[in-house]
């Protein structure tokens, strides 16, 4: 998979897409997922789904 320069970023947010779905299926619930991380409940919201 290519990524463009302008997204230096892309491989860390595949690490925490990831971790997000991981944590969802060990039965965390969105505040606990997204409290330490620094991520937006919408953002965990759209990777449980």
């Amino acid at each position: 998979m290519k990524h463009s320069i302008s997204d230096r970023d892309a491989a860390r947010k595949h690490v925490w897409r990831a971790r997000i779905i991981l944590l969802t299926y060990e039965g965390l619930g969105t505040h606990a997922i997204t409290t330490p991380s620094g991520k937006l409940k919408t953002t965990a919201w759209g990777w449980q789904e």
